[in-house]
């Protein structure tokens, strides 16, 4: 569908800006890329295990991670650098969402998916 990897889509999201969108596919290890509007790939993110993307309010970071049967490995990359910037773990989250001033985020136990450790942490971004 997207490329040469088979398997299941875990999670697409559009950039803000409007202009490119990322996707998280593949059997695992899953990979990552960023595609523009006609679908080709911009940057490719590698494989690794993650089940998430979600870009920033703004559009300026984006997080890809792995939660629910995964470690809950988070990786934070500067979209126009496309590097790494950032790296967390939050094992046993099942949330994650960025705050609308997008420098920050939290991550979450929720239930009924976790009934056990329920709560949530704010990592900083800086």
């Amino acid at each position: 569908m997207f490329t040469d990897k088979e398997g299941p889509v875990y999670s697409v999201q559009w950039n803000p800006n409007g202009t490119e969108f990322c996707a998280v596919f593949g059997f695992m290890p899953a990979k990552a890329c960023i595609f523009n509007l006609k679908c080709e790939v911009i940057h490719d993110f590698g494989a690794g295990p993650r089940n998430l993307v979600q870009y920033s309010p703004f559009g300026n970071l984006m997080i890809i991670a792995g939660f629910g049967n995964l470690r809950g490995g988070v990786e934070m990359y500067d979209v126009k650098m496309k590097r790494l910037v950032s790296k967390i773990d939050a094992p046993e989250t099942t949330q994650l969402q960025w705050s609308p001033d997008g420098e920050h985020f939290f991550t979450a136990t929720c239930a009924p998916r976790l009934r056990e450790g329920n709560g949530y942490e704010f990592p900083y971004l800086h």
